[in-house]
């Protein structure tokens, strides 16, 4: 990771807050240290935007084109689905692993994928809601023209250990999300299940 020449990158990393106390610290002052660059992560796989044929991860091979953006914090299920999906030739407008969220956050990457024209409709898989008041804002927006679906896990015990284990973080309570898009869904009620899902790869 580098600030070079003032020039503002994004970048993603991993295996820290979640591998106890130091790795914790050495996450807060890397935040410290980052200048105006934006940070993605830490414990994701990255980035995939495959109508521009961009594969910022160690994941291989790009995921195919096509107008689902797909958000995900487990980076195991990323690569599945990644898999599965070019099996089934489903596309995808964006394929992000936002891991634990020391900075790019839920709500940055929801409007972004608001603004994309390449974007359909939106899938998060989430095990934390992080900041819930930009989260909520944003989905109240974004779900004006674009459909947005949330699969929150976490909600037993094992479940929320198994992803602070590898994550860092809380699952929490699923109120703020189901929050959300409950309050968003008579903005999207006019959208059909072939508007959310669309295997058609985009060539």
């Amino acid at each position: 990771m580098c600030n070079c020449g003032g020039e503002r990158r994004g970048d993603y990393f991993g295996w820290f807050k979640e591998a106890g106390p130091a790795g914790a610290e050495l996450e807060k002052q890397i935040l410290k240290r980052r200048g105006k660059m934006r940070i993605i992560g830490p414990n994701c796989v990255g980035v995939m935007l495959p109508h521009i044929g961009l594969n910022a991860t160690f994941a291989k091979p790009l995921a195919l084109p096509g107008n689902i953006g797909f958000i995900t914090q487990s980076g195991a299920l990323c690569t599945a689905i990644l898999d599965w999906s070019r099996s089934t030739q489903l596309g995808f407008s964006a394929f992000i692993s936002i891991g634990s969220m020391a900075d790019v956050d839920w709500g940055d990457f929801i409007d972004h994928l608001g603004d994309d024209p390449h974007t359909r409709s939106i899938l998060l898989y989430m095990e934390s809601v992080g900041a819930a008041r930009s989260f909520l804002s944003v989905v109240r927006e974004v779900a004006l023209t674009k459909p947005i679906i949330v699969i929150k896990v976490g909600r037993t015990g094992a479940a929320a250990k198994a992803a602070a284990s590898h994550t860092g973080a809380l699952t929490g309570s699923d109120d703020v999300p189901r929050c959300g898009v409950s309050q968003s869904r008579r903005f999207a009620r006019g959208h059909n299940r072939r508007t959310v899902w669309s295997r058609r790869v985009v060539r």
